[in-house]
């Protein structure tokens, strides 16, 4: 299954290259423009971590502090079963993303990476966590700036189905900054934005 193999486990499309033909070819310059806003940073939630791979790029493409906590909470239990979660994050919850929002499960939020997630919720779901997000000293989001059918049956995971999208110029307008886009496949396009100048 998805996310149990082992810490090269992969699965889905993860598996193609880091040259632009998947959400791989983000989590380097993500990362890196993180790492460079981390000043008097404490800790890194991954909120909606999956298999931890933005962990595992945090922790050996750039050398992460390991006194940087680093906390990967997701709500499907398997995914944090990864080799990779154990051996690059602090800690992992199991948790619903919105009992991180509501105050249910405490974590620190100073810094947040929530990569590939907002297009999993209801568009009111999805703008309030953008919201929450937007309030945080320093967060990032990735999303599909397209409609992508998808509907978590491929990985037995139903959290993985896709309920809305936005487009650029909508995050822009709720004042997400973007950090790069890549093409994905013809004209369609992924985008990963930060919250702060």
């Amino acid at each position: 299954m998805y996310g149990e193999g082992s810490n090269r486990s992969t699965g889905g499309w993860f598996e193609n290259d880091d040259q632009g033909r998947s959400f791989l070819c983000m989590h380097r310059p993500v990362v890196q423009d993180l790492v460079r806003r981390l000043d008097g940073v404490e800790s890194v939630l991954d909120l909606g971590s999956g298999i931890g791979m933005y962990g595992e790029v945090m922790r050996t493409k750039f050398a992460l502090p390991k006194a940087i906590k680093l906390i990967a909470v997701d709500g499907y239990a398997p995914y944090l079963r990864n080799p990779r979660i154990r051996a690059y994050y602090t800690r992992s919850i199991v948790a619903d993303i919105f009992d991180v929002v509501e105050g249910k499960v405490q974590v620190p939020t100073e810094c947040v990476l929530c990569m590939d997630v907002v297009e999993h919720f209801e568009r009111e779901r999805a703008l309030k966590l953008l919201d929450w997000l937007r309030a945080r000293k320093l967060a990032y989001i990735s999303t599909p700036l397209f409609w992508y059918e998808q509907d978590g049956t491929e990985w037995g995971n139903l959290l993985e189905a896709h309920h809305c999208h936005f487009e650029s110029k909508e995050l822009e307008a709720l004042g997400w900054i973007p950090v790069l886009k890549i093409e994905v496949y013809h004209d369609k396009e992924i985008g990963a934005y930060r919250n702060v100048l």
